[in-house]
């Protein structure tokens, strides 16, 4: 799994080009990972660490992502979150059943991504038996919807779920975070054309 690549090599006085392997192979037992090319040694020692734990850990626990009522999507805006996260555990999703109940049974934790429509009194408290039994869960709260393509428009969401995190002494107030580092670039028309601008809200 490991390929070979060429690499120009500079000397004092001349150039000369190999044939490199740039990659790793580690095995434990029956169970094998590959890094086929090393570009870069930031976060390295992270994903060594990461491999080694992957390939001794016999039991992966699971984590849920609840969907239903207008969450961000796995196949969608938490695309890159789910495929890191598949790399240790069991990810999938989870919805109400026909009588808004949830089986929560199985699942190590629970993430609920931002939801956007009500949330059901049953569905609540299953959340709240999960909860109140030890059960872990991330939950995400977007008091304020921007939409991009809707003229960079912010609308109040009226099912944050942030009322249901103050049973646990959270309060979620209705703000927007302004970024200058880590920013998106947003096109703006102008009377000369479209014109480029970091948006802090993004």
């Amino acid at each position: 799994g490991i390929f070979p690549i060429q690499a120009t090599l500079a000397g004092q006085t001349e150039f000369q080009t190999k044939i490199v392997y740039l990659g790793l192979s580690m095995t434990y037992l029956n169970h094998r990972e590959i890094i086929p090319f090393i570009d870069t040694m930031d976060g390295f020692e992270y994903r060594i660490a990461s491999l080694i734990h992957k390939m001794t850990k016999r039991n992966r626990k699971t984590i849920a992502f609840l969907t239903g009522h207008g969450e961000r999507k796995i196949t969608d805006e938490l695309n890159t979150l789910s495929a890191l996260l598949e790399q240790q555990y069991n990810v999938t999703e989870i919805a109400p059943d026909t009588d808004l109940s949830l089986d929560l049974t199985n699942v190590d934790v629970l993430i609920i991504p931002g939801p956007t429509t009500k949330v059901t009194d049953t569905t609540r408290d299953d959340l709240y038996d999960f909860l109140d039994s030890g059960g872990r869960a991330l939950i995400l709260v977007d008091p304020v919807r921007m939409d991009p393509l809707g003229g960079l428009t912010a609308t109040t969401n009226l099912n944050d779920f942030s009322d249901f995190v103050e049973r646990y002494g959270v309060e979620v107030e209705e703000d927007l975070v302004f970024d200058t580092e880590f920013s998106a670039t947003l096109l703006f028309p102008t009377n000369i054309g479209n014109r480029r601008v970091q948006y802090p809200y993004y």
